[in-house]
């Protein structure tokens, strides 16, 4: 191959991989939910360890433009996230965002609320005395 394609093919792997976005475990990576929320940009993914305890908010959580949140095994019996009956609701969703494999509960309002435009994806979730 020669030193043009080369470098043509170095800079199209670059590119996809910044395109792909990052992957932000918690709590492997980030302690919790929050910390990884803080760092997340537009086609990033926060996957969510499977946890015999709850992933305590203390907060609302706003989901950047663009960012999925998922539990990591798929079932949303492994991954829950509890309000402590003081937060208003858990994730409030700005477009192109999706949350999935979660179980919500003990939140005071509301489990997920959707603002801003474009497509918004909430799949295999559950919510619980909210």
């Amino acid at each position: 191959m020669g030193a043009k394609k080369l470098m043509m093919a170095a800079v199209a792997a670059v590119a996809g991989n910044v395109l792909a976005g990052n992957t932000l475990n918690v709590p492997s990576n980030y302690a919790t939910i929050a910390d990884a929320v803080a760092v997340a940009g537009d086609g990033d993914e926060i996957v969510l360890a499977a946890s015999d305890t709850p992933y305590a908010l203390t907060a609302n959580l706003v989901i950047p433009k663009g960012v999925t949140v998922r539990g990591e095994t798929g079932d949303f019996n492994d991954v829950v996230v509890s309000g402590g009956g003081t937060v208003s609701g858990a994730v409030v969703i700005n477009g192109n965002c999706a949350v999935s494999n979660i179980t919500f509960t003990s939140f005071k309002t509301y489990g997920i609320r959707e603002t801003g435009s474009g497509a918004r994806y909430v799949e295999n979730c559950r919510f619980t005395k909210i």
